[in-house]
């Protein structure tokens, strides 16, 4: 992939990972950005915020549900629950 030395070149950029991925042009543009939202999918959550401090797993009949800690028990901490692979709830608080 070419490097974005302009940012003109960063929306076919963009257009060209988004191909490559399989992911709507936004949801690139939302995982460079480093958000997490409602919806994204496990490897989304992984490109934007890296791998989660601590996970807890459970699962029931709805499928497994996985919360990802990010940050440290104490300052500033942002939970991810996922269901089935997709994001269901991000809770983020200053400890």
């Amino acid at each position: 992939m070419p490097v974005c030395s302009d940012r003109r070149d960063r929306p076919a950029i963009l257009h060209e990972l988004a191909q490559r991925l399989g992911w709507q042009p936004a949801d690139v543009r939302r995982v460079t950005a480093r958000q997490v939202w409602v919806g994204a999918t496990r490897e989304q959550v992984l490109a934007a915020w890296g791998r989660p401090w601590s996970t807890l797993r459970q699962v029931s009949s709805a499928g497994e549900l996985q919360v990802w800690t990010y940050g440290r028990p104490v300052g500033p901490q942002s939970f991810v629950e996922l269901l089935a692979g997709r994001c269901i709830s991000v809770t983020s608080f200053d400890r």
